[in-house]
C-alpha cells in the first residue's frame, strides 16, 4: 500500500493568493524544496521572504485518485525562517 502524497501550496500574504499546488512525499521533503527556493537570490520568495508561507492544503491519494482537503490548511514553514545567512 502506497502512502498518500502531500499537496502543498505557497501562500503570498501580500497578494493573499495561493500558488499552484505541488506534491511532495512528506513535510521534510517539501520544506527542503521550499528552503532551496527561499535561498535562491533569483526568486521573489528570496527577495521578500516575510511574505511567503508553505502550507499543506490536502493529501493526494494516488491509489484512489482522491484529494482529501485539510480544513484548515497546515502551515509548515515560513520562508523568512529558512533563509541562510
Amino acid at each position: 500500500m502506497k502512502a498518500p502524497l502531500l499537496l502543498l501550496s505557497i501562500f503570498d500574504s501580500i497578494s493573499e493568493t495561493y500558488a499552484a499546488p505541488f506534491t511532495s512525499l512528506n513535510k521534510n521533503t517539501a520544506i527542503r524544496s521550499f528552503k532551496q527556493v527561499a535561498n535562491d537570490p533569483a526568486t521573489t520568495i528570496n527577495k521578500s521572504p516575510n511574505d511567503y508561507t508553505l502550507v499543506v492544503v490536502a493529501d493526494w491519494d494516488d491509489l484512489q485518485g482522491k484529494i482529501i482537503v485539510l480544513e484548515p490548511f497546515e502551515t509548515i514553514a515560513k520562508a523568512s525562517n529558512l533563509i541562510e545567512e
